[in-house]
């Protein structure tokens, strides 16, 4: 039960450790710059391809026409900086939900790992005690052929803690079907 507020609380922390960095990306854009051509050309290419997607859905025209008026200079940059922090963000937040999600699948194998453990030696265990039983019958009336008895038929149908199991476990109900059908 501990892990669990502790990987909360450390995926709380990278999204705030993440809303920094994409305040500092937003400074070296401004200040640096062969970061500030980069951003300025992210935006431009950014700025260029949205205002002629808008114009082909609107005026029903080809691309390859359509003129786009650049933006300013600072414009450009603030945009190109500002699509860079919110993309770092969103990287950020994304890996924090990949990474819980791994966490949780591999939370879940090992229930279902410890569950099939315990069926295997609940299984050996009921082996060796009808081997027991056998062998102690023998003892007692070694004239009489121990053999089991055939098991009724309304006793062949899964119980309700077989059809969970299975349904837990994930097979398919097909026996619980063919035992009922016969």
């Amino acid at each position: 039960m501990a892990p669990f507020p502790l990987i909360k609380l450390g995926s709380l922390a990278i999204k705030q450790i993440s809303k920094p960095i994409g305040t500092y990306v937003k400074n070296q854009a401004k200040n640096h710059p062969s970061f500030r051509r980069f951003c300025a050309g992210f935006a431009q290419g950014y700025h260029t391809f949205e205002q002629r997607l808008a114009r082909v859905f609107y005026d029903q025209r080809s691309m390859r026409n359509i003129q786009v008026a650049p933006l300013s200079e600072e414009r450009a940059i603030n945009l190109g900086s500002e699509m860079l922090a919110e993309g770092i963000i969103f990287g950020i937040a994304g890996l924090a939900l990949a990474l819980e999600y791994r966490r949780s699948g591999e939370k879940e194998n090992q229930k279902e790992q410890k569950l099939q453990s315990t069926l295997e030696r609940l299984q050996a265990q009921i082996d060796q005690l009808q081997s027991e039983n056998d062998r102690l019958f023998k003892e007692v009336m070694p004239k009489h052929e121990h053999t089991r008895e055939e098991i009724p038929e309304w006793e062949k149908e899964p119980s309700f803690v077989s059809r969970m199991a299975s349904w837990v476990w994930g097979s398919s109900s097909d026996s619980s079907t063919t035992a009922r059908a016969s």
